[in-house]
Order: structure tokens, then sequence, then C-alpha cells
């Protein structure tokens, strides 16, 4: 991929070119939650198939 250039581009970028074993680290119920690169890249591409599945559409 090339430099990114939308918000959404940034952890596929960081996927293809330094992935992380810790990209993110948030609260819980009171645990903290850590994701990878890929393990995050994974849980926002299931995300937009269920938005797809709902049916939402493009601007």
């Amino acid at each position: 991929m090339e430099q990114p250039t939308r918000l959404f581009d940034f952890p596929r970028h960081q996927l293809a070119n330094n992935p992380l074993d810790v990209m993110m680290t948030m609260p819980n119920n009171g645990q903290r939650v850590s994701y990878s690169t890929e393990e995050f890249v994974n849980e926002m591409d299931q995300v937009s198939r269920g938005l797809i599945a709902l049916g939402a559409q493009p601007r």
C-alpha cells in the first residue's frame, strides 16, 4: 500500500509495513484488552461486513 491518505488506511498500512504485537490497549469492564495490528484489522473487517449486512451504503 502507498502512503495512507485516509484515517482508516493507517491500520492496513501498519499491518503491511510494521505490524505491532500491541497496536492498542483499552479498558473493558475494568480489564485492559490489547489488540495486535492483525487483530485490529480483523475486527475492523468484521464490523464493516456487519454494516454491509445491515444495509449500510456509502454516501
